[in-house]
């Protein structure tokens, strides 16, 4: 492989309060085998060890940005891409695991395929002890607008954008699914997004997450897709219909 030729990439990780999980984090990330890229770290005003943690790195490629104010996960992100370096950007939230080839098989396939725009891959659930639990996702190959609205099938720390095509981006501020947001207008804006069957993210579930209101998040999701004063009534309606049946499907096959 020429070394000299490879293009870089721009991790971007937000982190609040991720003592207990952010080293797990980070080694999956220097275990990659696609090694070119630059690991940009903001801390959202962290009351725990994480930024100590993270300085105990001797590793040129990790950049730390600490915040002076508790801005939420969108406008964390939004800090790290306007010091990001490089065209192809990847995230991940400070709990997640990337598998070891995550960047490999991502890059192979945006460099033999310059018009997708962004790729996302499939992933599987642990634990806060890091135990696989039951559960996967698995992204259509091709995604539309539709498609996503009905599965929201991206999951943030799967995705891996080329931003050469189609230019700069940013995630809304709002404190809760930025990264639903984000994907649904790249997609309004012509985004050609693809995904990979393979899974190569596990994504952490808490067990607030796990006991949930159910309810109260699709209530959310619907004020969401409500405020996409782009797409008409009737597509924002059906679509958030189609995701609540998904929803109530998927706990069904769960028992």
């Amino acid at each position: 492989m020429d070394t000299q030729s490879q293009p870089y990439v721009s991790i971007i990780m937000p982190c609040y309060n991720s003592e207990k999980h952010i080293n797990e984090t980070i080694e999956s990330i220097l275990k990659q085998t696609y090694e070119f890229f630059e690991l940009i770290i903001v801390d959202d005003c962290s009351k725990d060890n994480t930024v100590e943690l993270v300085k105990a790195y001797n590793d040129p490629r990790i950049k730390l940005i600490v915040s002076t104010e508790n801005g939420g996960a969108g406008k964390t992100r939004n800090i790290a891409l306007s010091n990001a370096s490089f065209n192809f950007i990847a995230f991940i939230d400070a709990d997640d695991v990337w598998l070891n080839n995550k960047l490999q098989l991502q890059m192979d396939y945006l460099l033999n395929n310059p018009d997708v725009d962004v790729i996302c891959t499939g992933y599987d659930f642990i634990d806060e002890s890091s135990e696989q639990i039951s559960g996967k996702v698995l992204p259509d190959t091709e995604i539309s607008l539709n498609s996503y609205m009905r599965n929201t099938c991206i999951g943030c720390s799967t995705a891996l954008i080329n931003k050469k095509n189609k230019g700069e981006f940013k995630f809304s501020e709002i404190r809760l699914r930025q990264d639903t947001h984000l994907w649904i207008s790249l997609l309004i804006k012509g985004y050609n997004i693809n995904g990979l069957q393979d899974i190569l993210v596990q994504y952490r579930i808490r067990k607030n997450q796990i006991s949930g209101n159910k309810v109260n998040a699709a209530i959310k999701t619907f004020k969401l897709y409500w405020g996409f004063k782009e797409l008409s009534a009737p597509q924002r309606i059906i679509n958030f219909l189609f995701y609540a049946i998904n929803g109530v499907t998927k706990r069904l096959n769960k028992g």
